[in-house]
């Protein structure tokens, strides 16, 4: 078994462990988070599944997402100020042949594997049929990476809207260093304009399309509140670019004020503070109490329940969610340039549990397994689900074995996957071809 876990992984020495472990992290939690999500009676059919919703909000898997742009912006942004640096310009058409085969090769099979799935469900629930009839009326804007422009009910792998928003950021982002190297004096300056105009964007449509109160997110998937707040502020590249910008501004001091860097964080009293205190802002955000002013702890967990707000609320409540992810995403990045460069940093318990050996094969396996976990998690939730419930009749029993075969099948899948088309086609682009293709 031992062996299985840890077929073909072997970490890179270019790899950072933390960053390694970070990304581990984050497919934990969304895993788990979406374990819970799909674990609901819209998915089950079973009304007592919804006692374990109350557990949704210990598994942020929508944070896990924050996390997951704040380092492909460091790692992307690292790619390309290393090659500024050492050419003075970039390779548009390298750069982007790159992204193509370490992303696209597998995305395509999923998308393959995707189209059979919806069939599947189609032909098993006739009352779904017109629903998913459209969803796949509309897969080929995953193939273009533009899903996220369709209202979420109407995406086909709606997952996927996430990936939507990188490949956008991936298509932007050289353009980006092009022009901040050659037009803008005062870089930094620069970086923290754009990140407080994300802040600006986000309280502009929280607070314009009136996403407050019980308005934000609503009861359930089949809400329209709950669907407003995805299409409107949840999966655009304008209103989630605040981490993946995080990122990038991690990895421009990483690169050109990396002796700046450690020197600071050789002075462990400030460092330790602001470390201290990016954990707390991240405990704040991720357990909800920012909203606690707005909020009840029913036996849902955390719920926002306040209705007719005043004026003065609304306002507070759309600063609350225009500051939430992106202070969130900074703290991420504060935290992982703590355990990186200081030495008390280095020696935490934190350092340890991110830089395992454990971690590193889920971290490599972390795209693959996002692409394909719902295809498992939801027929085990919808068809295993009354079938367990005939012999255990207990909601937690039931939950945890579900989420045993579920997590063994999307391991066992997203490492044949990864082993057949992710790694190839990753060792293609150090191929005489690929350095022909892309002079």
């Amino acid at each position: 078994m031992k062996k299985l876990f840890f077929f073909g992984f072997v970490r890179p020495k270019f790899h950072n462990p933390i960053i390694d472990g970070v990304r581990a992290w984050g497919l934990i939690m969304v895993l788990l988070g979406h374990l819970l999500h799909f674990y609901n009676p819209f998915f089950t059919e079973i009304d007592e599944t919804r006692q374990l919703s109350k557990f949704f909000d210990f598994f942020r898997a929508d944070l896990a997402v924050d996390a997951f742009f704040v380092i492909s912006g460091f790692l992307i942004g690292s790619i390309l100020f290393k090659e500024y640096q050492k050419n003075l310009s970039l390779s548009f058409k390298r750069f982007y042949l790159s992204r193509f085969f370490r992303l696209m090769p597998v995305y395509f099979v999923c998308v393959f594997l995707g189209i059979i799935f919806y069939f599947l469900i189609k032909n098993s629930n006739r009352d779904m049929a017109p629903q998913i009839d459209l969803m796949l009326g509309n897969f080929w804007t995953n193939l273009l990476y533009v899903n996220n422009f369709i209202p979420v009910q109407e995406q086909f792998m709606g997952w996927c809207w996430s990936l939507a928003i990188e490949e956008q950021f991936y298509l932007l982002v050289p353009l980006f260093i092009v022009g901040l190297f050659k037009w803008i004096k005062q870089k930094v300056w620069f970086f923290i304009v754009l990140f407080f105009l994300s802040f600006a964007v986000r309280f502009y449509v929280v607070y314009h399309y009136n996403l407050v109160g019980e308005g934000f997110w609503g009861e359930d998937i089949t809400s329209d509140s709950w669907r407003n707040t995805f299409n409107l502020l949840y999966d655009n590249l304008y209103t989630r670019y605040g981490g993946l910008l995080v990122g990038i501004l991690g990895s421009y001091f990483y690169m050109y004020y990396l002796d700046r860097l450690k020197k600071f964080f050789e002075d462990v009293s400030f460092s330790r503070v602001l470390y201290f205190l990016s954990v707390f802002v991240l405990l704040i955000i991720f357990f909800k109490v920012d909203f606690i002013y707005f909020s009840e702890l029913t036996k849902t967990g955390v719920t926002i329940t306040a209705t007719d707000l005043s004026f003065y609320e609304k306002i507070y409540f759309s600063i609350i969610v225009a500051c939430s992810r992106n202070l969130f995403a900074l703290s991420v990045m504060y935290i992982i340039f703590y355990v990186m460069f200081s030495l008390k940093g280095q020696g935490s318990l934190l350092a340890k549990a991110l830089s395992s050996h454990f971690l590193f094969p889920l971290a490599q396996l972390s795209y693959s397994a996002y692409l394909i976990h719902p295809f498992i998690i939801i027929p085990v939730s919808r068809y295993l689900t009354p079938y367990f419930f005939a012999y255990l009749d207990n909601v937690y029993y039931v939950f945890i074995l579900n989420s045993v075969i579920a997590l063994v099948l999307i391991y066992l899948l997203s490492l044949a996957l990864h082993v057949f088309i992710e790694k190839p086609f990753m060792e293609m682009r150090k191929s005489s071809f690929f350095k022909k293709i892309t002079e």
